[in-house]
């Protein structure tokens, strides 16, 4: 399960991570596994307040994907 991370106070700086954070180490953002940073919030948060806070990419990312539909064809 994914949980918000806040890195900053601009717009879209709110990021998705594993939700099993310690409160120590560096958390990972979802949209990009190689730029890991300190997050600002203390505890993980389970809802966003502010939608032009969250990182576009990182709902991108986890959004489930419609399943392609088939078609016969005679």
């Amino acid at each position: 399960m994914y949980a918000w991370f806040v890195r900053s106070v601009r717009a879209g700086d709110t990021h998705l991570a594993e939700e099993d954070w310690d409160g120590y180490n560096l958390v990972t953002p979802v949209c990009e596994s190689t730029v890991a940073f300190s997050p600002l919030n203390r505890e993980p948060i389970e809802v966003c307040y502010f939608d032009e806070q969250r990182c576009l990419r990182c709902l991108e990312a986890t959004r489930p994907r419609p399943k392609a539909r088939l078609a016969a064809v005679r």
